[in-house]
């Protein structure tokens, strides 16, 4: 046969094309439209479900998506390759080498099924699944399966091969409402989809052809499911001969679990991460399981234990304040109990935090100079304008030191520091703490100091980490991708002020060795403060101990009041029975302690009594941290030697060594003089002076005061119209030297006089008045006064 030309070739092909002319534009054209087709979304729109790990990766909590499925996204990479080979074997093992439709195996199952009609015979490739699942086509209808075909095509002309197996394996149905491998792992076997081995991966593989005959869950006398199992593993031998030794797996059962049996795990945390809208599909959280456990179990058997007090519901949470990461948080004894609203989230909720908030008032006064740990203050009966404020115990203690006030919360020694505190006050420094929602400080007035604003456990945890990282107040971190910015990090105290204020704390053993249990192993301070809020609604006790920060809440969210609600009982029980078992499990070590040689501190003697520099007569003394340059520091001027007349046993003027001698006398002010006499401490007084000495405040080695505590010149007192009774205000002074007439003047007349532990009232009235005291012995003080007309 001769050789054609070029140009006989091109004459021919010329001819055929125009004999075939509409073959040729439907060709072309078909190929246009390929070129053209627009590409669809794979995964972009497809929404998945969140799925929560603690911080060791372990299953918290998987929810459902918004279409009510359990998917989440996996890439192809943290597939196991045993599932992607079993699924592809099973599947379409031709997968990588046709564009999306296998014809030969289309050919087949249109024979088989209309032709000879042996049976329907499947012929849909990957690709094709994934178009089925992508687009909702219904492909038993032979217009489904055509669009069905040309989604495949549409699909392989813009994704490549990986990016479809992906997208496949991650919308296959496994089973009810779960769809893809990642959800199906978890939820059967509880394991990632990384981590599923070859027999665990033969068991999914099957799955997406029938969910409901060939799931997991029927291995029992399921001969479809063995049939299909044994097909496929055969089909595996065949392309990895070394798997033969694991055919005896075949028969073994394994442990598969159901959706009703998914982890439901730190359930407020969770839905709180949730609600903020969280972007992320995988959420790792700083969630320690084993405390989360501990946690819960602690909370619930306390509930059964003292569910005859009526106490039905706590919260709690436990924070590490080395890095911030939340370690436990439960919301509520019930999450699924509706009877105490168990799924509002406690540890959010805003409460009283009744004496829980004093150790940051006696931080302030260290920090501001205004105390050290042993100084001494006064719980005595006092008024603060129209606030007369009582104890818990609705009791009085008299003189007592700094820490003893703190750890046994005297309110009235607390609510004079706060009185005291400037730049910045109590409530400044609620603010800066970053307490929301606060009223105006007018609103509250002292009441703020004995729990009158509402804070949440939240709130507290952080100024009680702030406490142990050294005055600094950070971020909480709820996920472990979180990283606190340094610029969010907020110095509210210097690292003196706070650890102090953490040593006083640590004292607090009033009820400590009873709340051990009796155990008598000391090595780990705990460093705790109890509150109970007013009508005792709520129960608090937070505190540091290792390198935890720990707060746990009793009462009811509605707010119902109960007896049992005491922050000393109550919530110090709860607190102390989490305490012991975490110390148990745990090597911890004390972290405050430690740290303190590098603050600028010193330790000095002082007076046991007074909380001044140690003198020679002091009847005791102990020891007390100061901040140099700081905290206050003078010497006791309590206890002072003079001259006594032996013969009267009265105070003399001259030393006659034949007829005087010096002892040493205590020097308390008239007001504690009454409290100790309240309190049945016995106080020597010092005796009277001689009749012949003229000027006996000079004989003494010491000072004698007179001061005015009652009307108060920073307090402006408000005259109202409408009150129809008189409004009067009590008018008290201390004297150093003990119990002295007093003579009262307004505005230099004289309107009365008292004994020096005795209140005089004087009746209001708008003005500017000049308040003044001159005792017998002519000592004297005076403060000015506003009174305003009320509007």
């Amino acid at each position: 046969m001769p050789a054609l030309d070029k140009s006989e070739i091109y004459l021919k092909i010329k001819k055929y094309l125009l004999k075939h002319r509409l073959i040729s534009i439907f060709i072309a054209l078909c190929f246009l439209l390929y070129l053209c087709i627009p590409k669809p979304a794979l995964l972009e729109d497809v929404d998945f479900s969140k799925v929560f790990y603690d911080k060791s990766g372990n299953l918290l909590r998987l929810t459902t998506s918004s279409d009510e499925k359990y998917r989440i996204y996996a890439p192809l990479k943290d597939i196991s390759p045993h599932l992607t080979r079993a699924t592809l074997l099973y599947e379409d093992r031709y997968f990588y080498y046709h564009p999306g439709v296998n014809p030969i195996s289309l050919i087949r199952a249109f024979y088989e099924t209309y032709v000879v009609k042996t049976g329907k015979i499947g012929a849909s490739t990957i690709t094709m699944q994934l178009a089925r699942l992508k687009f909702d086509i219904n492909s038993h209808r032979v217009s489904g399966k055509l669009l069905q075909i040309l989604r495949a095509f549409q699909l392989e002309r813009h994704y490549c091969k990986e990016q479809i197996l992906e997208a496949y394996l991650n919308l296959a149905p496994y089973g009810g409402n779960i769809e893809g491998v990642k959800a199906a792992s978890l939820i059967y076997y509880r394991q990632k989809p990384s981590e599923i081995g070859f027999i665990k991966s033969l068991n999914l593989a099957v799955v997406p052809q029938d969910p409901v005959n060939l799931n997991p869950l029927n291995t029992g006398n399921n001969k479809k499911l063995e049939k299909v199992r044994q097909f496929l593993f055969n089909e595996c031998i065949k392309k990895n001969p070394e798997l033969e030794g694991k055919k005896e797996l075949l028969s073994l059962p394994s442990t598969v679990y159901r959706v009703q049996e998914l982890p439901f795990i730190a359930p407020h945390l969770t839905t709180d991460l949730i609600q903020r809208g969280i972007y992320q599909e995988v959420i790792n959280t700083t969630i320690d399981m084993d405390l989360q456990k501990l946690l819960d179990k602690s909370i619930k058997d306390y509930i059964e234990i003292n569910s005859a007090c009526n106490i039905h519901n706590a919260s709690a949470m436990l924070v590490d304040f080395n890095n911030m990461e939340v370690k436990a948080l439960v919301g509520s004894a019930g999450f699924f109990n509706n009877a105490i609203n168990g799924q509002v989230n406690g540890t959010k909720a805003k409460r009283s935090p009744g004496s829980a908030l004093k150790p940051f008032i006696y931080a302030l006064a260290l920090e501001q100079g205004i105390i050290h740990p042993m100084s001494l203050l006064k719980d005595i009966p006092s008024s603060f304008g129209e606030y007369n404020p009582e104890n818990f115990d609705e009791d009085f203690q008299g003189p007592v030191n700094a820490t003893d006030a703190l750890v046994s919360s005297r309110n009235i020694p607390a609510i004079y520091l706060a009185s005291q505190l400037k730049n910045p006050g109590f409530y400044d420094f609620l603010k800066d703490a970053g307490i929301k929602n606060l009223k105006t400080e007018k609103d509250y007035g002292l009441s703020l100091v004995l729990g009158g604003a509402e804070i949440t456990m939240e709130e507290l945890v952080s100024l009680y980490t702030m406490l142990a990282n050294h005055g600094e107040l950070k971020p909480f971190k709820f996920i472990k991708q979180e990283t606190y910015l340094r610029e969010k990090t907020i110095n509210l105290l210097s690292a003196e002020a706070a650890f102090l204020t953490l040593d006083m704390l640590k004292n607090n053993n009033i009820n400590n060795r009873m709340l051990y249990k009796g155990s008598e192993d000391q090595s780990l301070p705990v460093y705790w403060k109890t509150g109970t809020s007013n009508s005792y609604r709520d129960a608090w006790a937070a505190g540091i101990f290792g390198n935890y920060v720990l707060c746990v809440w009793i009462g009811n969210f509605d707010g119902t009041p109960n007896p049992a609600f005491t922050g000393s009982d109550a919530a110090a029980s709860l607190f102390f029975n989490i305490v012991e078992v975490i110390k148990s499990k745990e090597n911890l070590k004390d972290q405050i302690q430690r740290k303190s040689v590098k603050f600028n501190l010193k330790k000095l003697d002082v007076c046991t009594e007074t909380g001044d520099l140690n003198t020679k007569y002091c009847s005791s003394k102990t020891s007390s941290w100061f901040i140099p340059g700081k905290s206050p520091i003078k010497d006791s001027n309590i206890y002072r030697r003079i001259l006594i007349d032996r013969k009267t046993g009265k105070r003399a003027c001259v030393f006659n060594p034949q007829t005087t001698e010096y002892k040493v006398y205590e020097f308390w002010s008239s007001d504690l003089l009454e409290a100790f006499d309240k309190a049945g401490i016995a106080k020597q007084l010092p005796p009277p002076f001689l009749r012949e000495c003229n000027k006996p405040e000079k004989m003494s080695s010491g000072k004698t005061i007179l001061t005015i505590t009652s009307p108060k010149s920073e307090i402006e007192y408000v005259f109202k119209l409408s009150d129809k009774k008189p409004q009067k205000i009590p008018l008290t002074a201390i004297s150093s030297s003990g119990m002295s007439t007093l003579y009262w003047f307004v505005n230099k007349k004289l309107i009365g006089q008292t004994e020096s532990n005795k209140p005089l009232f004087w009746t209001l009235k708008p003005g500017i008045f000049l308040i003044s005291v001159v005792d017998n012995e002519a000592r004297s003080d005076s403060k000015t006064i506003r009174v305003t007309l009320a509007e």
